[in-house]
């Protein structure tokens, strides 16, 4: 993803229709975890998510710890949080 920006463009784009679809308790989940309100969080999530695997910082065992129920969800949130 580091070399190619339409694909990155793809990649937001998609991550911003995924986050937007989802309940709006969730967003406000997101929102209140980002410090944001919840109609800032979809971008400012998808730009942090995708610019860390654009930058390696996201790694798939990362990205599959966050939707395990019993993983350590840490890393992901740091990430996310701009930490």
């Amino acid at each position: 993803m580091q070399g190619s920006a339409a694909y990155r463009q793809h990649a937001m784009a998609k991550c911003l229709m995924q986050i937007r679809a989802k309940s709006l308790a969730h967003r406000q989940e997101l929102a209140a975890l980002l410090s944001t309100n919840v109609e800032a969080m979809p971008e400012l999530y998808c730009k942090r998510f995708i610019g860390a695997l654009a930058s390696g910082r996201m790694t798939y065992p990362v990205y599959k710890a966050a939707h395990l129920a019993t993983a350590d969800r840490g890393e992901f949130i740091k990430i996310i949080q701009g930490r």
